[in-house]
C-alpha cells in the first residue's frame, strides 16, 4: 500500500496552507506507514521537508497542474 499526499504550492485563500497541513498529516500517520508515503508537490520547501523526514517525493510539473 502507498500513501500519496498531494501538496501544491499555491493557495489562494491561506498562504502556505499545504506546508501547514503536511506537518499535521505527517504527525498523525503511524510511524510504520511512513515508508509508504509519496509526496507530490511543486513546493521546494515541502521537498526539503520530505527529504529531512526520509520520505519519497516527486516534483509535479507545472503543466500537470493546469
Amino acid at each position: 500500500m502507498k500513501i500519496v499526499i498531494p501538496a501544491r504550492k499555491g493557495s489562494k485563500g491561506v498562504p502556505f496552507k499545504n506546508r501547514k497541513l503536511l506537518n499535521h498529516t505527517l504527525k498523525i500517520i503511524p510511524e510504520f506507514l511512513k515508508k509508504d508515503i509519496i509526496i507530490t508537490t511543486d513546493d521546494e520547501e515541502i521537498i526539503k521537508k520530505a527529504t529531512l523526514e526520509n520520505l519519497q517525493s516527486s516534483m509535479m510539473l507545472p503543466l500537470l497542474l493546469q
